[in-house]
């Protein structure tokens, strides 16, 4: 039934590799990624079908009602917004966000780390894509029961999606999606090193400059002590090594558009420094 669904029409599942992109794009500074997630906002812009299963599938993520009987209504609206689209109108819209998918077989890593959410999807793309019939209405009620427990279950929800125009991503989840990733590569870092990231994009503008210049002045601190020991003395290359390195340091400035990147690359210094 619902898990037989292919990806390619799984929007849920689609939304999740794009959301890991975009992730990765800021966790490494790839140009690349960045540019892909952007041709993926636009494409929900220009399609209504997409934009609006981007609506559906955010709208019951985020839905919280103890009451079965309601929570399933709320389903049935939902999917009910698809009624304006053909299924072969639906189904071709995929083919606008699947293609750069394609065409990157390494995207196949971004996974679900979440089986529940990975059902739900499958269980939404079903009712979506699966036209009402006497051999398919037994299958629906079943999906359609699915996804309304999930609903009755969901006690913490993820902040709810604004708009396409401002964000395709809350705050949270691109957060626990960058902190994934952090862990990920720098699993050796000490857990307040990972707690102060997992902040980072919940900060104000403020917070994350203060947050910038600490790091730099605790590397120019680690940096001092270095060149303060006996064995730095005697090694005349390390030595020039780690006074470009101060220099660099001082050099540095706290810069809004390329913030994710930079404290990455200093955190990763500092933890370097450290060892």
């Amino acid at each position: 039934m619902a898990s037989k669904q292919k990806a390619s029409k799984n929007f849920g599942q689609l939304k999740t590799v794009y959301n890991g992109v975009l992730a990765e794009s800021i966790s490494t500074g790839n140009k690349k990624r960045k540019g892909i997630f952007k041709d993926y906002i636009k494409a929900l812009k220009e399609n209504e079908s997409l934009k609006t299963q981007f609506y559906i599938f955010n709208n019951i993520e985020n839905k919280i009602e103890s009451d079965k009987d309601k929570a399933i209504e709320f389903v049935k609206e939902n999917i009910s917004l698809m009624n304006k689209f053909s299924k072969k109108e639906i189904s071709e819209s995929y083919s606008k966000i699947c293609k750069p998918i394609v065409r990157n077989s390494e995207f196949g890593h971004y996974d679900y780390s979440n089986q529940e959410l990975k059902e739900l999807h499958e269980n939404i793309s079903f009712l979506i894509n699966t036209e009402k019939n006497g051999k398919t209405v037994g299958d629906i009620v079943e999906a359609t029961h699915k996804v309304a427990d999930y609903i009755v279950n969901n006690k913490k929800p993820e902040p709810v999606v604004e708009g396409l125009e401002d964000i395709v991503i809350s705050t949270k989840e691109l957060g626990n999606l960058m902190a994934s990733k952090f862990n990920e590569k720098y699993a050796d870092l000490s857990e307040s090193e990972k707690a102060i990231f997992k902040t980072i994009l919940e900060s104000t503008d403020e917070g994350r400059e203060e947050l910038y210049s600490t790091s730099i002045k605790e590397c120019l601190e680690l940096v001092t002590k270095k060149l303060g020991a006996d064995d730095i003395r005697g090694n005349s290359d390390l030595r020039e090594s780690l006074l470009n390195l101060k220099e660099n340091l001082l050099t540095r400035k706290y810069v809004k558009e390329s913030f994710e990147t930079d404290i990455i690359k200093v955190l990763e210094l500092k933890n370097n420094l450290e060892d």
